[in-house]
């Protein structure tokens, strides 16, 4: 029943908020990239669990769509809770505090999204947008945590070791150029076993 997964989904989302305090958490970790994709597959979930929600007032017989989406997104948002508190364990005091506190305003909102859909009558008023700014704004933070270099694009990569290379090809010429200089100052200094050794 829709009101069986509703309910299985807030467990869900409350076991993540408990497991985020736990001591034995805080030795996990995740990587922002993977944050990032958690996010993007719960908004994509809330998508597709409005658009069963829609369908589900329209013709109450198509409650299996909405008990699955449910279930999904319980899942989803737990899971973007759970990651976004393992990678504000990787990142500066600063910006942990925040995407902490945005994880956990993540999970609130989640709970504020289920706890309307639980019966048939206010599961109308259920609005998802909350959730919504919530999964956006830990995106947002994820995707400034990435690494400079996962936002690279191919051209860019290209013109990067492009450059790295005409860096260290003018290195090695200069060397070269140095070590030739050695060479001729040491061969009109030097003569005999002396000249032999520098060469």
């Amino acid at each position: 029943s829709v009101q069986g997964a509703v309910e299985e989904a807030e467990r869900i989302v409350q076991d993540s908020l408990l497991q985020i305090d736990l001591p034995a958490h805080l030795s996990c970790t995740s990587s922002a990239d993977y944050l990032a994709s958690r996010c993007q597959s719960s908004l994509e979930c809330i998508d597709r669990l409005q658009a069963a929600r829609e369908s589900f007032l329209a013709d109450s017989a198509g409650g299996s769509e909405l008990v699955r989406a449910v279930t999904q997104c319980g899942h989803l948002v737990a899971d973007a809770i759970v990651q976004g508190s393992a990678t504000s364990h990787m990142v500066p005091v600063e910006q942990a505090e925040a995407l902490s506190e945005s994880v956990k305003a993540c999970g609130a909102e989640a709970l504020a999204l289920l706890g309307p859909m639980r019966q048939q009558d206010t599961l109308a008023s259920a609005d998802a947008s909350g959730l919504r700014a919530a999964l956006q704004g830990i995106l947002t933070t994820a995707e400034k945590l990435r690494p400079r270099g996962l936002e690279l694009q191919q051209g860019e990569l290209g013109d990067l070791v492009e450059q790295e290379m005409a860096a260290t090809s003018a290195a090695v010429e200069s060397a070269a150029s140095r070590i030739e200089e050695m060479l001729n100052k040491s061969r009109a200094v030097d003569t005999g076993i002396k000249m032999e050794v520098n060469e």
